[in-house]
Parts: C-alpha cells; sequence; structure tokens
C-alpha cells in the first residue's frame, strides 16, 4: 500500500492484496463461532485526484467466485467525491449462502445456489445498482414457524435500486 497527501487536501496512492484462506467469522448468541470460507483472492485499489479504479476477486473454488470492479470519475473539477460518476459491475457464482440464516435469525438453514449480476451506476454517494440475480435448487427451514422449502428455483431483476421484479418463482 502507498498514499500520499499533499499538505493541500487531495490524496493519491494503491492499494494491492492477496488473500490466501480468507473467511468471514460470526460469533453466533450461543457463544458459537460459524465461518464462511472466502477462498483466495485479490484486491486492487487506486486513488487519484480524480478517479477510483478498484477490482475484487475471490475464488473458492468449488463452492463459488466473487468478481468485482468499480471506476468512479470527478465529474466537473470542483465536484466532492461524493458526485463523482460510478460505473462498475459484480459478478457472483456461489453455493455459499448458508451465511444468510447468520444474520436473518427466523430463518435456521439454507442451502441452494447463488448467480448475479449486477450493475452499479449513478455517483458514489447515490449509487444505482441492476442486475439479474438467479436462485436455484435452494432449501429453506424456518422452524419457528414450521416452514420447510424444497427444491426453489426463482429469477429476479433489480432495476435502478427501487424496482425488484421476482419471475419464476417455483418451490
Amino acid at each position: 500500500a502507498a498514499l500520499r497527501a499533499p499538505a493541500r487536501g487531495t490524496w493519491a496512492g494503491s492499494v494491492r492484496g492477496e488473500l490466501s484462506g480468507a473467511a468471514v467469522r460470526h460469533r453466533l448468541r450461543g457463544g458459537g463461532v460459524e465461518s464462511l470460507d472466502l477462498g483466495n483472492g485479490s484486491i486492487n485499489l487506486d486513488l487519484q485526484p480524480t478517479g477510483i479504479d478498484g477490482r475484487l476477486l475471490l475464488d473458492a473454488g468449488k463452492t463459488g467466485r466473487l468478481e468485482g470492479q468499480l471506476t468512479a470519475r470527478q465529474s466537473t473539477p470542483d465536484a466532492g467525491w461524493r458526485d463523482w460518476s460510478a460505473n462498475g459491475q459484480v459478478r457472483v457464482d456461489s453455493d455459499a449462502v448458508g451465511f444468510v440464516d447468520s444474520y436473518l435469525t427466523e430463518i435456521d438453514r439454507v442451502t441452494g445456489r447463488l448467480r448475479a449480476e449486477l450493475r452499479v451506476g449513478g455517483t458514489i454517494g447515490a449509487p444505482l445498482l441492476n442486475g439479474d440475480l438467479n436462485v436455484s435448487n435452494a432449501e429453506l427451514d424456518a422452524y419457528q414457524i414450521n416452514l420447510a422449502l424444497r427444491q426453489i428455483n426463482f429469477s429476479a431483476e433489480l432495476r435502478d435500486n427501487y424496482r425488484f421484479n421476482l419471475g419464476n418463482f417455483h418451490a
């Protein structure tokens, strides 16, 4: 990593990182720890006074892959960083959806395959997400309400953060 800041306010620099055996650990209420293996990957970030370029790659082998890139540019000379135009994409292909039950306590177990392709637009301060999401061969259990869903398959569209169209739902 290298950063530099002149006496008058603008930052510039870069960050490069390699990840090996990366994981997210979540402490459960009962004291246990749940771990989501993210695999290996890299993160690259370049910051200039008028723009940002970033890339992320996580590869967990058979479990899945996450890759993304973001570019942000200053649109006018006096624009603050929140007003910089944003352009990017995120791709996810993973069967590691079991983490959902760590954050939604009403759900006890989730399995399945998640594929998503999202595009980022708008500005850094007000990003717009558009894209497609597909879930296949999913299972969901919520024991508190005696719910067990099997063979859940659906596709969804997200448009401009606000419209979420669910299609082809089967369970």
